[in-house]
């Protein structure tokens, strides 16, 4: 845009008549005017073009403000400049009319050809996850040239490439080792800085290594504890059937007679002989109940004598003994002997 027209055109517009710029000195100057700002280039792709669509905004805005102050001037020096002056007004409106749109054209350009350069950037990668557009963004914050962001842009992408195949690797290898166990949250292992996924991926490998010896450790246990319980069952001398007392007559078959005072041995380890019969009658008093309950209580006392003459850790017998003779103390008090 800048040219010998423009700095003519200021001159002229500067002295207006004294040097004889007439109706017809305007008419060709416009003219080259319309068409310099009709040939602007308006396709803007590459630095090159944006800077020099920057240079045209402000050689416009400067022959803008040179057109103001030709009026001006011409205002004070005569009055027969009407048409002079509506020409400039022309030419004003149409250069701020064609900055403005340049202007918002080199903007949305602008912007357009970043998102390209991010997209191709993004799309550039091995392993893409969302938050690297926003690393792209700040990576071109502050270029002024597309050359240098699209340099910034792919020299990102490059790196970040580097470090996903450094970590796949180390991944793959954990989880062939190791198992999947090792590598839960892959997404979020794969996108770590490397310096920090391989002390995380050791700390799992050993963790995963505890547990396995640990429930190794768990099954010999329960392994030996079932072969001894079998040992044990196979060792041991199985109990002799306890011989269980006749049953009672039924009801109806027995006659009525009174029970017979059973023979109470003086302690409870003493077998004795005792028949037990039922009555047949309602009514028994207090000492035929008491009778009963004597007999069907030394039936009970067997099974616990062999019991405890089968123990043999002094321990258990030593327990036995004071048992016994708790319930020795109880039995003289339950049929009325003194100690």
């Amino acid at each position: 845009m800048k040219g010998n027209w423009f700095f003519k055109a200021k001159i002229q517009a500067a002295c207006g008549p004294r040097v004889g710029w007439g109706a017809s000195n305007f008419d060709t100057f416009r003219a080259q005017a319309i068409e310099k700002i009709e040939s602007l280039n308006l396709d803007l792709a590459t630095d090159e073009h944006f800077g020099q669509a920057k240079d045209d905004i402000d050689t416009l805005k400067s022959f803008e403000k040179s057109l103001s102050e030709a009026e001006e001037s011409m205002l004070k020096e005569m009055d027969s400049v009407y048409e002079l002056i509506q020409g400039s007004r022309e030419l004003k409106e149409m250069s701020a009319t064609k900055r403005k749109a340049l202007n918002t054209l080199v903007t949305n350009r602008q912007k357009e050809i970043k998102a390209d350069l991010i997209e191709t950037g993004f799309r550039s990668l091995v392993y893409s996850y969302p938050e690297f557009r926003v690393e792209l963004e700040i990576a071109i914050k502050g270029k002024r040239s597309l050359a240098k962001m699209k340099e910034a842009i792919e020299d990102l992408v490059e790196s970040e490439n580097t470090k996903l195949a450094e970590n796949r690797a180390l991944i793959d290898d954990a989880r062939n080792n190791h198992g999947e166990s090792v590598v839960f949250g892959e997404s979020d292992l794969m996108v770590m800085p490397t310096e920090n996924l391989r002390p995380e991926l050791e700390r799992r490998v050993e963790r995963h290594r505890e547990a396995v010896e640990r429930a190794k450790l768990k099954a010999e246990v329960e392994e030996a504890r079932k072969k001894e319980k079998a040992l044990r069952a196979q060792t041991e001398p199985k109990p002799e059937p306890v011989a269980q007392p006749a049953q009672p007559e039924p009801q109806a078959a027995i006659e009525s007679q009174p029970l017979a005072a059973p023979q109470t041995p003086a302690t409870w380890e003493q077998p004795v002989a005792v028949e037990y019969k039922i009555h047949s009658q309602e009514g028994d008093n207090a000492s035929e109940e008491m009778a009963k309950f004597q007999n069907v209580l030394m039936l009970s006392f067997a099974p616990v004598k062999k019991a405890r003459a089968d123990l043999q850790h002094p321990e258990n017998i030593e327990k036995a003994a004071a048992f016994a003779e708790v319930l020795g103390e109880a039995w003289r008090e339950l049929i009325g002997m003194e100690a």
